[in-house]
């Protein structure tokens, strides 16, 4: 009504309200080309990330076979070790060009062995690029990825270097490898097309490297991703800054309709609020499909689990400890997926009501009747911790489940509690005990191993102790 009594109100603001509005669909597009572009971006950097990982972690992994064969046979036969290193690194995507074994710090070994056999006897100790390096692995017994390096054979490579120990934990030699910088950056698979990088070692004392920069700087939109390594971490960094791409012919559609179509003010208004009205339908149709989703997750982990059970039953009981394993592996996940949906803070959770409903989850598995006591406190941990935490747990439990009880007598007790920064996370039985010979440094069982494995890998410590049973300490940061 005051529109039709005031038409000159209407007639005075009619240009600024069509301004506003195209203005305000012009943005729009605008903002959908952003977030879509962002969205190929972090895919790129999933892309990416994964590919580090398989230049880098990958080839640890396959090298770590070789350090535990070096470790298992010291006294090495050289034919017998080049057969063996070829079988390892024989393969389609293979980059490491070259592989040397020193025993103590003197080579002893050089893959590829017939071109190489004449420079056995170097010491590291005795090349000054190479010393400082040499040493760390020596004296601190942890895997190092050197920064970029220029090649004896030509070139810029990184080296990574491996302590090789004894099975008595003494140490006995190293083990380097070298992969040459322009054949990780081309396993990479970067679209340099589309994007620029900047990839950045660094190193444990947080000193930078510049691994690959294909003009990197002042960028319109920026995304990042870390990948950590066994010494330092990779910083891969993704730009874009085609300023014309993310204006469609929509924008400037609008920002030219602006001006000449004053006559269809009303017209854009009530089409802005159908807009509007679509993207609240959008994400309420969002917010369903993401109800449904978790559904079919959750349906189709129970599925599993119930699968797992069931042919639990039907084999032997070597292979149904084998099933209660993957159980209880499965049923960690289940708690912590289930938490993170119904919290409204997916970060960061309460380890009190993961563990305490991941207990009852896995005590459920096994038919012994065992007493099971617990003292957390209400610590909010990030939820990547917590999975970690999660398969420790259920892997302590499966342990004491299977060897430690005789009867259906047994006690548990988990505690949990935090003093500054510092989380301490204990595990005890009242079973048998561990004997004095087993630590987590000999034991070939799977399931210590892996509890090693993910104390390590939460930058935690764990101790055992012995004496009425079995205790295992845990503590890291929070």
């Amino acid at each position: 009504m005051v529109i039709l009594k005031r038409p000159g109100i209407l007639l005075h603001f009619l240009p600024f309200i069509i301004l506003v509005s195209f203005l305000i669909g012009a943005y729009t597009d605008f903002s959908k080309n952003v977030s879509d572009k962002k969205h190929d971006m972090i895919q790129q950097l999933a892309l990416t990330e994964s590919n580090v990982n398989k230049v880098t972690n990958s080839n640890i992994s396959k090298m770590i076979g070789v350090t535990t064969h070096i470790s298992i046979n010291p006294d090495i036969d050289i034919d017998e070790l080049d057969y063996f290193i070829q079988k390892v690194v024989d393969s389609e995507n293979n980059i490491i060009s070259n592989i040397g074994i020193f025993k103590d710090t003197t080579a002893i070994y050089l893959y590829p062995y017939e071109p190489n056999k004449d420079m056995s006897n170097i010491n590291l100790v005795d090349i000054p690029a190479q010393k400082d390096d040499a040493l760390r692995v020596k004296n601190d017994l942890k895997v190092i990825i050197t920064r970029p390096v220029e090649l004896v054979q030509g070139g810029i490579g990184i080296i990574t270097r491996m302590p090789i120990t004894l099975p008595d934990g003494s140490y006995w030699g190293q083990l380097g490898y070298m992969m040459k910088l322009d054949d990780i950056i081309e396993n990479l698979f970067l679209d340099t097309d589309s994007y620029t990088y900047l990839i950045t070692q660094y190193d444990d004392n947080n000193f930078s490297h510049t691994i690959y920069d294909s003009g990197f700087e002042d960028k319109i939109l920026v995304d990042e991703i870390i990948v950590n390594l066994p010494s330092g971490y990779w910083s891969v960094q993704i730009g874009y800054n085609n300023l014309f791409e993310l204006t469609s012919p929509v924008f400037y559609i609008m920002i030219f309709s602006a001006i000449i179509l004053f006559g269809l003010s009303i017209y854009i208004i009530s089409k802005f609020k159908a807009y509007n009205t679509e993207l609240l339908h959008l994400a309420q149709k969002k917010e369903l499909i993401l109800k449904e989703v978790h559904h079919r997750i959750k349906n189709n982990m129970n599925t599993m689990d119930a699968l797992l059970r069931l042919q639990s039953d039907q084999v032997n009981a070597e292979t149904s400890g084998i099933l209660d394993v993957a159980a209880g592996r499965l049923q960690s996940m289940m708690v912590l997926y289930d938490k993170l949906y119904i919290s409204e803070n997916t970060g960061n959770l309460s380890l009190k009501e993961y563990l305490s409903s991941l207990i009852e989850k896995i005590t459920m598995i096994f038919p012994k009747k065992v007493l099971v006591e617990t003292a957390i406190e209400d610590i909010s941990i990030d939820s990547k911790l917590l999975s970690s935490l999660g398969i420790i747990i259920n892997e302590l439990i499966t342990n004491s489940m299977k060897y430690a009880f005789t009867g259906n007598n047994g006690r548990i007790t988990i505690k949990a509690s935090i003093i500054g920064n510092l989380i301490t996370l204990e595990y005890q039985d009242n079973g048998v005990g561990i004997p004095e010979s087993v630590t987590f440094e000999n034991s070939t069982g799977f399931g210590m191993q892996l509890v090693k494995i993910l104390v390590e890998q939460i930058d935690g410590n764990i101790r055992i102790e012995r004496g009425n049973g079995t205790k295992f300490v845990i503590e890291f940061a929070a």
